[in-house]
């Protein structure tokens, strides 16, 4: 009978990008949603690609995570593992990509500019 060490698998830690707000460029967007939640979306620009928007960051209570720009027909979708973002012109929503809705009925409010540094 041979003795076969077995080990347990440890749980995977997922890691989470840490986005620095005060380095961030483009344009920040805060939304109001149903249930006064509160999205802020940053467009990224690139120096490279300014006509073309590849990603966002999108902040819900506290939590930002990077999204990549999806096709769509109608609007533009970002996501990543975690979230879905969809701009549309007239409510925007977000969702995890479980399809549960984080925040629904979403309307822009204010815009800033941001320099980064």
């Amino acid at each position: 009978m041979q003795n076969a060490n077995v080990t347990t698998p440890q749980a995977q830690k997922m890691q989470v990008e840490k986005v620095d707000k005060a380095l961030q460029k483009g344009e920040a967007d805060r939304y109001l949603c149903q249930d006064d939640k509160v999205v802020r979306v940053v467009h990224a620009t690139h120096k490279k690609y300014k006509k073309n928007l590849h990603y966002v960051t999108v902040t819900f209570q506290g939590v930002s995570e990077k999204l990549t720009l999806m096709i769509s027909e109608r609007g533009k979708n970002y996501a990543n593992i975690r979230w879905m973002w969809q701009e549309r012109d007239d409510f925007s929503t977000l969702k995890t990509n479980l399809g549960e809705i984080l925040a629904t009925q979403c309307v822009s409010q204010t815009s800033e500019r941001l320099s980064g540094q």
